[in-house]
């Protein structure tokens, strides 16, 4: 007879979120997270996602390789979810505005490249938030420019532009899980599936289909909570 084969709990992992505060800190990397549905009020829409990530050069957590014993760092980073639209009930818009203190202008809104961001200090707030389940976040509250006068500390992270180009290789595969699991459940990525499911077998056209979107519904997307 088999001896028994027991499931258990994982142990859970003490996690030390960023402090709620303001810091010095540089986008280092934009995701282009593909065509997301949604449901609002009972009405299903479909809104392009991107992810934004932020490093903060300040916040240092030094450790041990458990295998080599090592000392190694990393910098601390944190990230949000924006919907890709400058809708004035958005929250993208409002960040981009109170990043460069100005509107932007009506060519702007017209087509603002979100990726030449990539690379630019900003002073970013931080502010914790507790979910329904008791577990605390710590949350994106503003992005706001850097103060005349102040010098930036050396930024650490490689500038990364990740866009549905990218979602095949080591830029894809060096994403967190969540992320990962996020662009699988676009309506590019089941494009991009049936498409190769489909051309396995014979020769049909090359295109892929084009998403036709509805327009962004006036709710105010939240910044998805995302523990860190």
């Amino acid at each position: 007879m088999a001896q028994p084969l027991h499931a258990k709990q994982p142990e859970k992992q003490e996690r030390e979120l960023v402090k709620a505060g303001t810091y010095p800190a540089y986008l280092y990397r934009i995701i282009y997270l593909g065509t997301q549905k949604k449901t609002f009020e009972g009405k299903e829409t479909q809104q392009q996602k991107i992810w934004v990530d932020f490093e903060l050069p300040t916040e240092v957590v030094e450790y041990e390789d458990k295998d080599t014993k090592e000392k190694k760092s990393f910098v601390r980073t944190l990230g949000a979810e924006y919907t890709l639209s400058l809708s004035e009930k958005g929250k993208l818009l409002p960040m981009i505005q109170g990043w460069i203190g100005r509107s932007l202008t009506q060519d702007e809104l017209q087509g603002f490249d979100v990726f030449s961001l990539i690379g630019k200090g900003a002073f970013l707030t931080v502010v914790h938030t507790t979910a329904k389940n008791g577990t605390e976040y710590a949350n994106i509250a503003s992005v706001a420019p850097v103060m005349q006068g102040f010098t930036m500390p050396k930024s650490v992270n490689e500038n990364v532009e990740i866009g549905k180009e990218e979602w095949e290789g080591q830029y894809f595969n060096d994403l967190p899980e969540f992320l990962q699991n996020k662009i699988k459940e676009s309506n590019e990525w089941a494009n991009k599936e049936n498409f190769m499911t489909t051309h396995q077998n014979d020769n049909m056209d090359d295109s892929i289909p084009t998403i036709q979107l509805e327009d962004e519904e006036t709710e105010d997307v939240r910044i998805e909570n995302v523990p860190f």
